[in-house]
């Protein structure tokens, strides 16, 4: 715990308010500051942003403006290598005057009458005394070796540091309750979990979930200054990014458990709805449209994100109707297509364990690179269950040379098709923007995986395949 809280001194160095006046009016006097500019920047969310530059007059800085600040931390960067001390600002304490020397603006910050930046500075410098008995520490345990009462006594004296930096932090919260700088500490407190019965897996799922349940305990999700912070992005981005299974269902649950906290903060709703359709519209995982399709259907589809023009929602809810029948777990649209001879064929007619679709066309680069890997997949797996269904997507005039293809690269071993005029508008049912485009489905031709590359179809296929054997074995 302290290595972490410890960390915080490598990030936050903040400052001031007072008088509650209309406005912001922050006044800034340094020492050993050979530069005439200093800028105020601020977070939001995981970005920086510049608010406002002042020049140097009689010896002083001034940051003013008619219109209050929006409450969070802020950045007063110095020149000229953007180094920088941050300030607490609140609603109704804006009239600020700062003293720093800027060598060393933790030790020589002031401001009076400012309880927020004033318990900051006192909990940094707390850290900066216990930091060094802490290192110390830790390099005796190194050299401790294997000797087990030296290291049970050297860890006794680390718990006893981490116990009274714990006791500091409490004690600051209670006594600064409704500080931003409170709102800070308790959001790095650990999660006291408790113990639990049973086998070591059992304990171990038992604690993830006692953890991620209660992982938001010490964060006011309705603080309008959350969002203007360092921390409060990177807690939720963890909780999603890193401590939630990576699967579309569980991304699900913690994007909905996200967005529904942030519902009494509307700037801080709107960030992160944001930030989520972006990044799963983005997302080149396999799988994750799934998260995009549901962020568009339950949020934006229903009204939740009244900021966006009708041209764009329109745009993003056709998008997501053109992914919604293709996401893992459904049912692969059936296309009616045409052999070589002029046959007809549809893709549901095949019958096999595992269906490999896969579109392509001739004067695609990257498919005549990838086809002789899926002729060698193909060999190897033809015998195993697996067909493949080989949907070239030139039209009219151009189909000759996809037939062309077929024969230069062997590819006549498996089901080639063609639909030269587009009756059975397979490239809007399967989203074919971009060559070539691997699905694989099974039986009920329920999409398994898709937007595979050609060379990892091999190792995938085999997955699926000795997966499938061990469920068979577990239901003999």
């Amino acid at each position: 715990m302290l290595n972490r809280l410890l960390f915080l001194l490598l990030v936050f160095v903040i400052g001031t308010s007072l008088d509650a006046q209309t406005g912001y009016d922050i006044r800034v006097e340094t020492k050993n500051y050979a530069h005439d500019t200093l800028y105020l920047g601020f977070y939001y969310g995981d970005k920086q942003y510049l608010k406002d530059t002042a020049i140097i007059e009689k010896g002083k800085f001034r940051f003013q403006g008619e219109e209050e600040l929006a409450p969070g931390m802020y950045l007063i960067l110095l020149q000229p290598d953007n180094s920088f001390v941050q300030l607490n600002i609140n609603r109704g304490k804006q009239r600020m005057d700062i003293k720093f020397d800027a060598q060393d603006p933790v030790e020589s910050f002031v401001s009076k009458n400012d309880d927020d930046n004033q318990a900051f500075y006192t909990y940094i410098r707390y850290l900066n005394k216990r930091r060094p008995e802490a290192d110390e520490l830790r390099k005796q345990l190194e050299l401790a070796g294997s000797d087990p009462d030296e290291k049970a006594r050297i860890e006794e004296k680390l718990k006893s540091i981490n116990d009274q930096v714990k006791a500091f932090q409490l004690k600051l919260i209670k006594d600064h309750p409704g500080t931003l700088t409170a709102a800070l500490i308790s959001s790095f407190q650990e999660i006291d979990i408790p113990e639990f019965t049973g086998d070591e897996k059992e304990v171990q799922v038992q604690k993830y979930h006692y953890f991620m349940d209660h992982y938001f305990d010490h964060i006011d999700f309705s603080d309008e200054r959350m969002i203007r912070t360092s921390f409060f992005f990177q807690k939720v981005n963890d909780y999603v990014q890193k401590h939630t299974v990576q699967m579309p269902d569980s991304l699900i649950k913690a994007v909905d458990r996200v967005l529904k906290l942030c519902q009494p903060n509307e700037e801080a709703f709107k960030f992160f709805l944001v930030h989520f359709v972006n990044v799963y519209a983005k997302s080149n995982i396999i799988g994750m449209d799934a998260v995009y399709v549901h962020i568009v259907d339950e949020y934006y589809a229903k009204g939740a994100a009244p900021w966006v023009d009708e041209e764009q929602l329109s745009k993003m809810t056709k998008n997501a109707a053109s992914l919604r029948p293709i996401l893992i777990g459904e049912i692969a649209p059936d296309i009616m297509m045409q052999r070589r001879d002029g046959s007809k064929i549809a893709l549901h007619e095949i019958k096999s364990p595992y269906t490999v679709l896969m579109f392509w066309a001739p004067d695609c680069g990257h498919c005549q690179k990838s086809m002789p890997k899926v002729v060698e997949f193909y060999n190897k797996f033809k015998d195993k269950g697996v067909e493949l269904f080989s949907v070239c997507t030139k039209v009219t005039d151009k189909v000759p040379d996809c037939w062309k293809m077929v024969d230069e690269k062997e590819m006549d071993i498996w089901i080639n098709v063609v639909d030269p005029y587009l009756l059975s508008k397979f490239s809007t049912l399967y989203d074919v923007r971009s060559t070539p485009q691997i699905f694989i489905l099974d039986a009920d031709k329920k999409i398994l995986l898709k937007r595979l590359a050609a060379d990892q179809l091999e190792d995938v296929m085999q997955e699926l395949m000795d997966r499938q054997e061990q469920l068979n074995e577990q239901f003999k």
